[in-house]
């Protein structure tokens, strides 16, 4: 079944600034209003997620220092100058981290079975 969260062209071009600290390519993500809002909806989403499953994101400082924060991380595919970000398929509930404190019951001892 093909991901249908949202989906969004992107294109790489050549940055023709002449500035020191300028990047050597730019990239430009194309959004139709509709993907817009499905993108909207799938990031809000993804950040609830993310702080309740305690997946992290590394953000640097320098080589070796880094601080980790609460995150997700959201690949493309490139082609030539030009691909797609679209959100991997979503891992059913079976795969996805759950958080339990070690000697804590996963289930109420109150549970008729």
């Amino acid at each position: 079944m093909a991901n249908t969260a949202f989906n969004a062209k992107l294109r790489i071009v050549d940055n023709n600034s002449d500035r020191e600290n300028a990047p050597e390519r730019n990239v430009i993500m194309d959004f139709s209003c509709e993907e817009a809002e499905k993108a909207a909806n799938w990031f809000k989403q993804a950040a609830e997620t993310a702080r309740m499953e305690g997946t992290t994101i590394r953000v640097y400082k320098s080589k070796s220092d880094y601080d980790e924060i609460a995150g997700f991380s959201l690949w493309g595919g490139l082609w030539g100058n030009s691909g797609k970000i679209a959100p991997m398929n979503p891992k059913p509930a079976s795969e996805r981290i759950v958080n339990v404190k070690a000697n804590q019951r996963e289930l109420p001892e109150d549970l008729p079975f």
